[in-house]
């Protein structure tokens, strides 16, 4: 999307619209379990009763190593993240047959597993029931289990929920920002959302997904991370932080060790794992290093200057993240009064294009006034004349134009 800011409604189109046309999606979502024990192999029911535990089937092809071990390690991450108090009330989103609740309630939560499909209910209830080591009698693991769609109505519970777990649902629901937004309703002030998506998509819709909705009737569509954004912030969730998994043991003598940063930063680019809340205090209960977005992201083109200055060569773009009443910004140059050429340097992203002309004999600096900076939006200055210090004798070999202040921000 090229606007993140879009309004709702054409956000929902924006997500759908690869969504194959005439099929009844929650009808899909109701019967999907009856459709896989149709077209499945007949392991797949008793799956259902043991996920995330698989039989291995020993062949190179088989994929149950790592299907175990990715459920196995969001779950201990997520139980990690959480640390909720044992008595904490978590609710499970699309619970299907209801492993998480039944691992949750075993380590001593209050669970309620909601999901829309009745036969994902009674498989759920039909599984915990069977675990003796579960401290609930029949009647209260029924009550446990609810049928419900959650994007249509809010739920009405006894008591508030401290942590919601969309683990592998959010994708599938039609209209995501109603669901949020219900779930929102059920939190705790202090309450926290936890959501398990795979694929961050980047490009257009696999062909694997398309084939699936089509075969089973249920949504298979990855969001964009704009789009996942929007959609938290629509739902009153504005706060968040996204993660990537790192599961495994390193010595600190091997060569993986050193390039885990890296690992971090662009794994977490792909995939969708992240923690979201409706205040900054909820975040930071389970972050206590948390800090909201800078209001100012200088996104590239810059490199570290004297004091709080940054150097831009020749080109930098400034996003600005949350809406400002005033902007001001000091340019400076070195290069008419080393040069003895002029320099021009211009401004765009903001109403109309401004173009400053720095001469040898005049000002070295000016200062750029905004007012009324939407969030969002894109600043660009980008200059016709950039230097290197390396020129000059230096070991410092970057190309630099002009440096950026921020002067006044409110």
């Amino acid at each position: 999307m090229n606007s993140p800011d879009i309004s709702e409604e054409r956000l929902l189109a924006d997500i759908n619209k690869d969504l194959p046309p005439g099929i009844d999606w929650k009808q899909g979502a109701k019967t999907y379990l009856s459709e896989v024990f149709q077209q499945q192999r007949p392991e797949q029911k008793s799956y259902l009763y043991t996920k995330p535990f698989a039989v291995l089937g020993g062949g190179p092809e088989d994929i149950s190593h790592k299907t175990f071990a990715d459920l196995m390690q969001n779950f201990i991450n997520l139980f990690s993240l959480l640390a909720l108090p044992g008595g904490s009330r978590v609710l499970d989103v699309a619970c299907g047959s209801g492993w998480i609740s039944q691992f949750l309630t075993k380590l001593g939560y209050d669970v309620v597993g909601i999901d829309i499909a009745p036969d994902m209910i009674d498989t759920a209830r039909e599984r915990v029931k069977g675990d003796q080591l579960v401290p609930k009698t029949p009647e209260e693991i029924d009550r446990m289990f609810v049928t419900h769609d959650i994007e249509a109505d809010s739920l009405q519970l006894a008591r508030p929920v401290d942590a919601a777990i969309l683990e592998s649902c959010l994708h599938h629901f039609l209209d995501p920002v109603s669901a949020l937004r219900n779930i929102r309703e059920a939190l705790a002030p202090n309450g926290i959302v936890l959501i398990l998506e795979g694929e961050c998509r980047t490009g257009p819709l696999k062909a694997e997904y398309t084939d699936a909705m089509d075969r089973y009737h249920t949504i298979e569509r990855p969001y964009t991370r704009n789009q996942l954004t929007r959609i938290m912030d629509l739902a009153g969730l504005p706060f968040h932080e996204f993660f990537c998994p790192v599961n495994g043991w390193y010595s600190p003598r091997a060569p993986e060790t050193g390039a885990l940063p890296l690992a971090v930063e662009a794994v977490s680019k792909t995939i969708n794992k992240c923690v979201c809340a409706p205040t900054e205090a909820s975040l930071k209960r389970i972050l206590p290093w948390w800090q909201s977005e800078a209001a100012l992201h200088f996104v590239e083109g810059f490199s570290p200057g004297a004091g709080s200055k940054l150097w831009v060569a020749p080109y930098g773009r400034i996003r600005v993240r949350q809406p400002l009443r005033t902007l001001a910004l000091q340019v400076a140059t070195v290069i008419p009064a080393t040069s003895g050429a002029p320099q021009n340097v211009s401004l765009y992203g903001h109403g109309d294009p401004q173009k400053f002309c720095f001469h040898p004999l005049g000002s070295d600096s000016v200062v750029i006034e905004m007012n009324q900076v939407p969030r969002r939006a894109e600043l660009i200055l980008c200059s016709d004349a950039a230097f290197s210090p390396a020129w000059s004798g230096s070991n410092d070999l970057r190309i630099l134009s002009f440096s950026v202040e921020v002067l006044r921000l409110a």
